[in-house]
């Protein structure tokens, strides 16, 4: 499993943000270049992709841990506006955003004021249990 953190993405590049297109692409261009960045930094020591076969399937756990007075955004739109992200890590963790086959969302019970989300990124063929956190987190029913 790989984790990767970056900042929460801004709400207009969520479907439900009815942006320019323009404006959508930009911001979807920085997330690109954050999360690349990121990636280099977390996976320094490691060779690229680290998830290297096409046809490997992958599985993405975003762990949001909201600003004070943040809200809980739908399902859909956390994964929208995470595209950016996804396409950042594209080449370095896996080599085809495609290989993406699911994604499971998690939020804090309470806010944490840190503004950050969690990428936990895996192949299908690895356990798929949700990491340990440091916060309280929602209860799954």
């Amino acid at each position: 499993m790989i984790t990767i953190s970056l900042p929460i993405p801004d709400r207009k590049l969520s479907l439900n943000g009815r942006e320019h297109w323009r404006t959508v692409r930009a911001g979807q261009q920085a997330q690109h270049q954050l999360s690349a960045y990121a990636a280099l930094v977390v996976l320094d020591d490691m060779p690229s992709p680290k998830i290297p076969y096409p046809d490997a399937k992958v599985s993405v756990f975003i762990d949001v841990e909201r600003k004070k007075g943040g809200h809980v955004w739908d399902t859909a739109g956390i994964i929208e506006a995470c595209k950016g992200y996804c396409d950042g890590l594209e080449g370095l963790i896996y080599t085809d955003d495609k290989q993406i086959r699911g994604f499971q969302v998690r939020w804090d019970k309470e806010p944490t004021g840190n503004g950050l989300i969690h990428l936990y990124i895996r192949a299908l063929s690895e356990p798929q249990d949700w990491p340990v956190v440091a916060w309280a987190t929602e209860e799954w029913r």
